[in-house]
């Protein structure tokens, strides 16, 4: 897994120059109970939904300080909006791409 994140993210900087955001939203969970869930399931939820969290975010930081400034949105920034999407007055809200820059997406 790691060594093909690697690839994927260096391949799509060198084709544009740059890599300007990265959304790790990769997860999975296992269709089983708590008292079924065998340990190679959880080894496989850990994988994909912490180590992939992990990996990518480490390949794509070579790329954003050679690249020049490329700020990571902070846990508590994504959460805010996480919380907003998941609350009531959002609700006529569907399939919108929400840019949690700081503005970069506006050359602030």
């Amino acid at each position: 897994m790691g060594h093909l994140t690697w690839v994927t993210i260096d391949n799509r900087a060198e084709e544009s120059g740059r890599l300007d955001v990265l959304v790790n939203n990769a997860g999975l969970i296992r269709a089983a109970g708590p008292f079924e869930l065998t340990e190679a399931d959880w080894d496989m939820t850990l994988d994909v939904n912490a180590k992939g969290l992990l990996f990518c975010t480490q390949a794509r930081r070579g790329h954003a300080i050679a690249g020049g400034p490329g700020a990571l949105a902070t846990a508590d920034e994504v959460a805010w909006a996480a919380l907003f999407l998941a609350s009531d007055t959002s609700s006529f809200i569907t399939g919108v791409s929400l840019p949690i820059d700081g503005g970069r997406h506006l050359g602030r």
